[in-house]
């Protein structure tokens, strides 16, 4: 997969540093030349210095080739102009966005070419709000733009859960039991698997069931 980045802060950084290590192919745009410089030498990877709202930068960032296109600059105006670039000028199939301001997050939809906006507020206050609602339920990963959900749920001593089959399970509609972590061993969750305490059910539902899907694990 091939990744371009605008914005070598420390968040398009800290992004290329993860890519990297999942030895995925990266460029990234810069408009302040002592901050290309340095993440270039320091990553060994290309960084093209200049501004991400320039089609011509953007250009020989490799854009035209991006499967990924990410805009995480400090300034709103030029991650939507470049995302809007990315993904009408130069037709990369996912293009994400960092939102600083909150206030500015309507904008960022697909009608200007944002497949995914990441707002930093709004994300902090979701994750508190789950933290408050779900207990310990733990959210593996979001799926569909953040409509399907893979999620942990541990059965603690005490659980009502503790000696139930996994076919007698009161899950709702739309959520479906993947696995069972037990003791570092991944098990295939048949219907007659009875769980034991200290087990971790994943289970793959809906963002909107996962209330439930705690509630039914207690």
């Amino acid at each position: 997969m091939f990744v371009v980045i605008v914005g070598a802060g420390l968040v398009g950084r800290h992004l290329a540093e993860i890519l990297l290590s999942d030895k995925q192919k990266v460029a990234l745009v810069e408009k302040k030349p002592d901050v290309a410089a340095r993440v270039a030498k320091d990553l060994g990877v290309k960084v093209v210095t200049g501004d991400g709202d320039d089609p011509n930068i953007l250009a020989e960032a490799g854009a035209a080739g991006a499967d990924v296109f990410i805009a995480v600059t400090g300034d709103d105006e030029d991650n939507l102009v470049a995302c809007t670039l990315a993904k009408f000028e130069f037709l990369v199939k996912r293009v994400m966005a960092r939102v600083n301001n909150p206030i500015n997050e309507w904008m960022f939809g697909k009608d200007m070419g944002v497949d995914i906006a990441v707002n930093q507020a709004a994300l902090m206050a979701q994750l508190l709000e789950e933290e408050m609602t779900l207990g310990d339920l733990v959210t593996l990963l979001r799926l569909r733009e953040g409509e399907v959900a893979l999620v942990e749920k541990p059965i603690p001593e005490g659980s009502k859960s503790i000696g139930s089959e996994i076919g007698d399970l009161a899950l709702p509609q739309d959520a479906v039991c993947v696995a069972i972590l037990r003791k570092g061993r991944v098990l295939f969750p048949k219907a007659d698997l009875t769980l034991q305490p200290d087990d971790r059910v994943v289970i793959l539902t809906t963002t909107q069931q996962e209330q439930k899907v705690a509630e039914a694990l207690q």
